[in-house]
């Protein structure tokens, strides 16, 4: 970077002299490496504000130390024209303040994202204001219009009046507001009123650091003698001492929590510092409207690469490539320059299309035009991932120097002391996917990243707090006592000698509701996970934690309450959800990630179609990383999965003298329970899970739905046609026995739309009868899950809910995963009960879960994977203990 100092200010770097073109590429790479950068190092710290002005103070630090370093390496030409400026800033000491000003604070906004998706406006507003207060000529900017005016190269380099011709046409102007309404999609979460009074102050601030930069360059008591004109680096001298004076009052005054790792703020800072060069340098090249430009250019090339869908990405790299366009107009470089700028654009554009697209790496399988080729796609989802599971079989440690090296490749650290022990005894039960534990170690990665002391504060605080809630277990010395004996998880723990290998003392706090509890800023997660992989993490990290008090919303809205835990450009933080308005006709999908279709950040219309978000029955949340247990979670929630007691209490329901082969069953989709889910209210009872799919599949309903039919002379295509469920009604048993958690209005409404009645229940091995039985969410989880892959019955699964067993249980191989919506469900129970390829997968997998879960969830499974996150959960909380594999 002192290079580029040194370089820019020589004498000879005169305005007239510059090739505004090649300034203008130069600039326009640099802005954009910078945008690629802060698509990996921006906005993720505890404190995005205060991040940003720290950001900004060192920036210009490294500004001043490099120009000082360039200035005393120079020619005493070029020290010459340092100090006339010199002494002429102090005499003009306002204007470079008011300057220095502008330029911090409209840096400082645009690190505000919910503003700048009104940069474009800029360009118009700088091309106004130039027009409007143009600036006075000296005699170097009329000898500049000679210059340009006579250029042997006029297509490459046009004059000052052919740059605001064309900045200031019509057609500049609907390219800039076409920019605006494209990125009108980032404008966040916030209300109307902040959002326009907020992009109006960023408007007039940017444009006016862009516009008294210029004058301030042009003005010709800071120009020297000696020289031509002004160099850039000679208008950054100057505004570097107020720029610094006025940042470091506001860092004295917000005093900034600071947690980023010196390398990354060193790194940042270098690149603003690099950024903010290029960026006077057009300025300088009296190139003030490509200025303006070029950063919507380099906002929308940061937009594209951080956009976490298509609806986001989309309109980003459309606003990328309006700019870009809008920049070569005014440039007019040769043919092939354009050819390579639109060219990069393509491949930008393709890759994150691949990166992005549904069909390739969501949870649907792929569709075209609505049709699907190479058979029905449920049959090559089964396939695939049975492929899938043999593989994951085969590639299992087998010794303990493979499970270490497996565990240090997926973790990035060495197990746990015991680790070795464990590993005998998974052996020696015969436990399957000794490897598999990603789920559950993910629920306590960012635990990794907060010291000990301040968990355990949390953790006591929490009990305090919900101690009817929750049960305490305390591990001491290889001895359990326990608060309260929840039944079937102290069984598995103190029946066993297995305690005797764990080295570390623990306190367990366990949630004993169904829902889950701790649900943490986004920010304060993300900086937790990436502190975990450092090494002497907790060296600078004070021990006295600020703890914040449980909210309870039991029977509000759980999203309202849970939103910051996912990042704000994620679809779920949107003004308008891209995907609450789905219609019938767009092409129909079928889950197979299924930990995709479980993002409640990114697959924002579950707000409005599960119980626990709308409103849950009870829910008490810490809203800090709090090591607290719980049995499931929704994505956004960060609680330490276990084991649920609940499956183990009733794993001897299933009886398997009640249950019947398959030929003698009913050829029908069961389901039949509680309407359960959150707290229900007339407005919405419809919406809730286990409401609406009694209202979609009972009998009389008249929904309209989507079926597939091969085309014809059995091509292997199979393409969409629109009936109605009466049409397929008959393959369903499904009611709602009973209503509860519901006002006594909407208890009415639900009770007259079932039919209830008396509330007749079914016996529990009334779902053996049928073919296919179906397992719905509850408040949370299903708690009948086990009972059912344990039978001779095929199951059909939806959930919201991450729980301990999603590596172990894999779709479309031991069950069917339907998606919350339940759009899919019709054309899942065609094909399964109406064709003879879709019957025999069906027993088939029916078979398959049975065979699975009796060897992969067996109790001694249930204790080998406690005993394990007992090891990694003391480990968490013991750091100082020697670690040794």
């Amino acid at each position: 970077m002192a290079t580029l100092f040194a370089w820019g200010s020589q004498p000879t770097f005169a305005v007239h002299d510059v090739d505004r073109n090649k300034v203008s590429y130069a600039s326009m790479i640099v802005l954009l490496l910078s945008s690629a950068w802060r698509h990996y190092d921006t906005y993720d710290s505890p404190n995005p504000f205060q991040q940003e002005v720290w950001i900004e103070w060192l920036s210009w630090i490294i500004i001043f130390v490099c120009q000082k370093a360039a200035s005393s390496s120079t020619s005493s030409s070029a020290s010459a024209i340092a100090s006339p400026s010199s002494h002429l800033f102090w005499s003009s000491r306002r204007a470079v303040w008011m300057v220095g000003a502008l330029a911090a604070s409209s840096q400082l906004l645009s690190g505000q994202r919910n503003l700048t998706w009104a940069l474009p406006l800029t360009t118009m507003a700088v091309t106004i204001g130039s027009r409007a207060f143009p600036a006075k000529k000296t005699a170097e900017s009329n000898v500049e219009e000679k210059v340009l005016s006579v250029s042997d190269s006029p297509e490459r380099i046009p004059n000052t009046h052919e740059l605001k011709e064309t900045l200031g046409s019509p057609s500049s102007i609907i390219l800039n507001l076409i920019c605006w309404a494209l990125l009108f999609t980032y404008r966040g979460t916030v209300n109307t009123r902040s959002m326009i009074l907020g992009s109006a102050l960023f408007l007039v601030i940017r444009t006016a650091a862009i516009q008294s930069i210029s004058r301030l360059e042009r003005r010709t008591e800071f120009e020297s003698s000696d020289a031509d004109g002004s160099g850039p680096v000679e208008v950054v001298s100057m505004l570097s001492k107020p720029i610094i004076t006025l940042l470091t009052i506001v860092l004295i005054v917000i005093r900034p929590d600071l947690q980023m790792s010196s390398i990354g703020v060193i790194l940042h800072a270098s690149v603003q510092a690099t950024s903010w060069l290029a960026t006077i340098t057009l300025i300088c090249s009296h190139l003030t409207n490509t200025t303006a430009n070029l950063d919507t250019v380099s906002l929308s090339t940061e937009m594209a690469l951080t956009g976490s869908t298509l609806g986001l990405v989309g309109p980003a790299v459309g606003a990328l490539l309006v700019s870009t366009t809008q920049s070569l107009l005014v440039l007019r470089p040769a043919a092939s320059v354009r050819q390579a700028v639109y060219g990069v654009i393509l491949v930008l554009a393709m890759g994150l299309w691949i990166r992005h697209d549904p069909r390739l790496t969501t949870g649907m399988a792929p569709i075209s035009n609505g049709q699907f080729a190479n058979g029905h796609p449920i049959e090559n989802m089964i396939a695939f991932n049975r492929h899938r599971f043999n593989a994951l079989l085969s590639r299992q440690s087998q010794t303990l120097e493979q499970a270490v090296t497996e565990y240090q490749r997926r973790y990035q650290r060495t197990p746990p002391l015991g680790f070795d022990k464990w590993f005998q005894l998974a052996q020696d039960n015969q436990f399957v996917l000794i490897d598999e534990f990603d789920t559950l170690m993910h629920t306590l990665e960012p635990f990794h990243g907060i010291h000990p002391d301040v968990l355990q504060q949390r953790l006591e605080e929490a009990l305090e707090e919900a101690a009817d809630q929750m049960v305490t277990y305390n591990i001491i010395d290889g001895k359990l006592s326990m608060s309260e004996n929840l039944k079937a998880i102290g069984e598995r723990l103190t029946n066993t000698t297995w305690l005797d290998i764990i080295p570390y003392n623990m306190t367990l706090a366990i949630n004993g509701f169904d829902e889950a509890m701790v649900s943490a800023p986004w920010e304060e997660v993300r900086k937790a996970m990436e502190d975990s992989k450092m090494k002497d993490k907790f060296a600078k990290h004070q021990v006295q934690a600020n703890l914040s008090p449980l909210l309870q919303i039991g029977g509000q809205s759980a999203w309202s309450a849970s939103s910051q835990a996912c990042s704000v450009y994620s679809p779920a933080r949107q003004i308008e959800c891209p995907a609450a308005s789905r219609k019938l006709r767009e092409p129909l999908r079928f889950v197979q990630n299924v930990t995709f279709s479980k993002d409640i950040c990114q697959s924002c219309e579950l707000l409005q179609q599960e119980g626990f978000l709308m409103g849950p029955a009870t829910l008490n949340i810490a809203t800090q990383l709090t090591p607290i247990w719980s049995a499931s979670k929704p994505s956004h929630f960060h609680d330490i999965l276990y084991p649920s007691a609940y499956y183990i209490e009733v794993r001897d329901n299933y009886k398997a003298e009640q249950d019947i082969p398959w030929e003698d069953k009913d050829n029908a989709f069961y389901w039949v329970g509680t309407a359960t889910g959150g707290q229900v209210t007339e407005s919405n009872w419809k919406m809730m899970q286990r409401q609406r799919l009694v209202l979609k599949t009972q009998k009389g309903s008249t929904e309209a739905i989507q079926l597939l039919e091969e085309t014809k002379n059995n091509s292997g295509i199979w393409q969409p046609r629109f009936t109605t469920m009466a049409e397929i009604s008959e393959l369903f048993a499904t009611r709602i026995s009973r209503v509860v958690q519901c006002s006594e209005y909407a208890c009415q409404l639900e009770e007259e739309a079932f039919d209830i009645g008396a509330g007749k229940q079914d016996e529990q091995g009334a779902a053996y009868a049928h073919r296919f039985v179906l397992d719905v969410d509850g408040n949370t989880f299903s708690g009948r899950f086990y009972r059912l892959l344990q039978s001779r019955s095929m199951v059909i699964k939806q959930t919201i809910f991450t729980e301990w067993h999603d590596d172990r249980l894999l779709p479309w191989v031991h069950y069917a995963p339907v998606s919350t919506s339940f759009d899919e469900l019709p054309e899942m129970a065609r094909f399964f009960a109406t064709t003879e390829r879709g019957q025999a997968l069906a027993k088939r997998m029916a078979e398959e879960s049975t065979a699975w879960h009796n060897k992969a969830l067996r109790d001694v499974d249930i204790r080998l994977v406690w005993l394990r996150m007992l090891l990694e959960y003391g480990r968490l909380m013991s750091p100082g203990l020697e670690v040794d594999a």
